[in-house]
């Protein structure tokens, strides 16, 4: 009797911190300031990554439209690297066309559906993925940490984009 009221109280005390556990990922839509305001560790992490000022120049003269979507989650290292510094970079980008949006996903890597927001499936396998599209259209993807530098590779991905 005594055993099983032990494994009934350490299954129930692993269901209870997997749960509180779970309350504090984040899924779905976030703004960077939201997202730095409540997970300190993505806003720790910006002062340490310094954009290249001929990449903001090259980006800032980008005539096409494009939307950058960040899937990312808060329980992820790599997003607590990679994410800060896109933050980072689009802060320091004055090009109205080019459009970043945030979006936290669960352990499942999942997406929640939203009233504003199509159900996409975006085959996400790792986090962050961080996903180019042009016109409607996915045109590149920079999937856990970039090839050399955030910048460089958007840059790579938009440059090869073709004329509206």
């Amino acid at each position: 009797m005594n055993k099983l009221l032990v494994i009934t109280f350490c299954i129930g005390s692993w269901v209870m911190s997997s749960i509180s556990i779970a309350k504090e990922f984040h899924v779905g839509n976030i703004t960077a300031q939201k997202l730095a305001a409540q997970y300190p560790e993505f806003s720790a992490k910006l002062p340490d990554y310094q954009v290249n000022q001929e990449d903001i120049v090259k980006l800032n003269a980008i005539k096409q439209e494009f939307d950058v979507i960040a899937l990312f989650g808060t329980w992820c290292h790599d997003s607590e690297r990679e994410i800060p510094r896109l933050v980072n970079l689009f802060e320091q980008i004055e090009n109205e066309r080019i459009k970043l949006k945030l979006k936290g996903v669960g352990l499942d890597k999942k997406v929640l559906k939203s009233a504003t927001d199509k159900s996409v499936d975006y085959q996400l396998k790792f986090t962050p993925t961080i996903i180019v599209y042009h016109q409607g259209q996915e045109i590149g993807r920079i999937i856990e940490r970039p090839t050399t530098t955030i910048a460089q590779d958007l840059l790579t991905i938009m440059v090869l984009a073709p004329p509206h």
